[in-house]
């Protein structure tokens, strides 16, 4: 794989350019002799798009798997459980926490019913 500066890359834009879309080249660009980005064709960022989906989808699957085999808890029923404010509020952050990284990799895709619920 080849591998240019920033500085080479600005020098070179245009021919950079032409690599990556025309001759499907993949190129890392370094700063200060650190690896910084790759540039890509797009039919390589389709892919991993395509490969994190699944893996969303795989993890949202998965979820609803657990969710069944061990039940769920409504935040009202974990707040009336939890036994000071501080703790309710720890539980709360919690959940969040939870939810932010179940959606996170997802670049906010909603998910359908079809789609999670296939075997």
């Amino acid at each position: 794989m080849t591998t240019l500066s920033t500085t080479e890359a600005q020098e070179k834009f245009s021919e950079l350019l032409r690599r990556v879309a025309a001759d499907k080249e993949r190129i890392i660009l370094t700063r200060a002799g650190e690896e910084l980005v790759a540039v890509v064709p797009l039919e390589d960022l389709a892919r991993v798009e395509a490969l994190e989906d699944r893996e969303d989808l795989e993890a949202a699957r998965e979820a609803l798997r657990e969710a069944r085999d061990k039940g769920t808890i409504s935040l009202a029923d974990l707040e009336a459980y939890s036994s000071t404010p501080e703790d309710r509020e720890q539980a709360v952050k919690k959940l969040l926490e939870i939810s932010r990284r179940a959606t996170s990799g997802s670049g906010g895709r909603r998910w359908t019913r079809e789609e999670l619920h296939e075997r």
